[in-house]
């Protein structure tokens, strides 16, 4: 079913926006925090965290749940925690700066 779903709904296309939406908004010093139940999504998040220049990933390895949320919830055995931290605002290469 996932396999269908995915590019009928363009869920990774959504995934990719929305983390630069919400990075947008962060103030520097803010936290993104992501939480993925595929390990394809994961590894967008993952990738989007660790290579955007305004955000440093916070942890190192994903955050999983333990044997007893899975027992409790066993839908979330493949889910992952991340959090990155945003830097600073970027400027685009040649966007004029703001002197006021």
């Amino acid at each position: 079913v996932l396999a269908l779903r995915t590019p009928v709904r363009n869920e990774f296309a959504e995934l990719k926006l929305g983390l630069v939406n919400a990075a947008s908004v962060l103030k520097p010093g803010g936290r993104l925090i992501v939480l993925t139940t595929n390990q394809e999504k994961q590894r967008i998040v993952r990738a989007f965290m660790g290579g955007s220049p305004s955000m440093q990933l916070l942890t190192k390895r994903s955050l999983q749940p333990d044997r007893a949320e899975i027992f409790a919830l066993p839908d979330l055995y493949l889910a992952a925690l991340n959090i990155a931290v945003k830097l600073e605002d970027f400027a685009p290469v040649g966007a004029p700066e703001d002197d006021s």
